[in-house]
């Protein structure tokens, strides 16, 4: 602010070192609000002078090689003017350009804007700190903040703590909570079927506009082991060197042939060894039809192992189509750095789940 004043000061006094300096700081700072102030067009003023300076710096050019006809009438130099006034049109068509820009952001065409996250996770900050939690599940188009924009964005925003827990944005799509510990969900993407299930059995805290995504919901769940989830407990538990535990599974009760058919499995997070969480961990699941033989296979967790933290529960459903027969489902976990696989405690390297029957469809109508 001194600087500004000092500035305008020399160009008050006309002192030839700083004149030419103090006009165009002049130009810069008494530009955008004549602009502004004349409405022709619509551009928040920090784009002026901060975000977009290149236009700036040619309109403020332009308007002090103009400036020069009005004080110079009898000595103007022409080309000195028509350089000037060249740099003013330029620096219009420029700013015109940023304004249908920013046109299209407005209308949510290029996907949520920063304000729009901003106001969603301000929402989500204030009930973490109610709900004294350190952690907040968030489903959003991605879930590396290190690639992708959307959990970059949102990472930064939410803050740490609390910390964004990311699960990926499968088909159908996983869930994460706590075993023994609410969980806050902050849920942006077009999945009904799972949504309906978080509406089951939490409750709604807050719903906040987000551009063409329709709304972000935040939800609060009970811990884990107080939902009431429909799915056959394993007991005891298997558990794998790599800290995970197998909880249950779900298999479809009237499963048809040919037809998508969800599967679900259950898994706890219990203490992940530390080179665990380096060799990126994720599970293996082979199906076998009655004579021992691969009829299909699906690989993958919603997180890797860098990401599991001791008390998660993660539901992990998995979208499969096979013909009729009875199957057994081979689950386990493996390294996607160097292809090791977890050993369970008990023995092997994989669990069998058996009685997955799929009917025959039967005759049309």
């Amino acid at each position: 602010g001194l600087g500004i004043v000092g500035q305008l000061y020399q160009c008050v006094r006309r002192k030839n070192a700083l004149q030419g300096s103090a006009r165009l700081l002049l130009a810069w700072g008494l530009g955008p609000l004549l602009l502004l102030g004349l409405q022709p067009t619509k551009l928040y003023l920090q784009y002026w002078t901060v975000l977009l300076p290149l236009p700036a710096l040619f309109f403020a050019l332009g308007v002090v090689m103009l400036v020069d006809i009005p004080m110079r009438w009898r000595q103007i130099k022409w080309a000195r003017a028509g350089m000037g006034l060249v740099a003013v049109l330029i620096a219009l068509v420029w700013i015109g350009s940023y304004v249908d820009v920013q046109a299209i952001v407005a209308r949510g065409e290029s996907g949520v804007t920063l304000r729009g996250w901003q106001q969603a996770l301000a929402t989500a900050r204030v009930q973490a700190a109610a709900d004294q939690t350190q952690e907040v599940r968030v489903a959003v188009h991605g879930v590396d903040p290190g690639y992708e924009s959307e959990p970059a964005v949102v990472a930064t925003l939410l803050g740490s703590p609390p910390f964004a827990r990311f699960v990926a944005p499968s088909s159908p799509p996983a869930l994460l909570f706590s075993y023994d510990q609410p969980s806050l969900y902050f849920w942006t993407i077009d999945a009904p079927a799972t949504e309906s299930q978080l509406q089951q059995w939490g409750q709604l805290m807050a719903t906040q506009p987000l551009a063409d995504r329709g709304a972000a919901r935040l939800y609060r769940i009970p811990p884990f082991a107080k939902l009431s989830f429909d799915y056959t407990q394993l007991n005891p538990a298997p558990i794998f060197d790599a800290g995970m535990a197998l909880l249950g599974y779900h298999f479809p009760p009237n499963a048809t042939a040919d037809q998508p058919q969800q599967i679900t499995l259950v898994w706890r997070v219990l203490e992940p060894p530390g080179e665990i969480r380096q060799r990126d961990f994720t599970a293996f699941n082979h199906i076998l039809n009655e004579q021992g033989d691969m009829a299909g296979q699906v690989d993958g967790l919603a997180t890797l192992s860098r990401d599991w933290w001791p008390g998660d529960v993660l539901i992990q459903p998995y979208a499969v189509t096979l013909t009729a027969g009875n199957y057994t489902w081979r689950v386990g976990l493996y390294s996607r750095v160097d292809g090791g696989r977890a050993a369970v405690l008990d023995d092997g390297d994989a669990v069998d789940l058996p009685g997955l029957i799929i009917k025959s469809q039967g005759p049309e109508d």
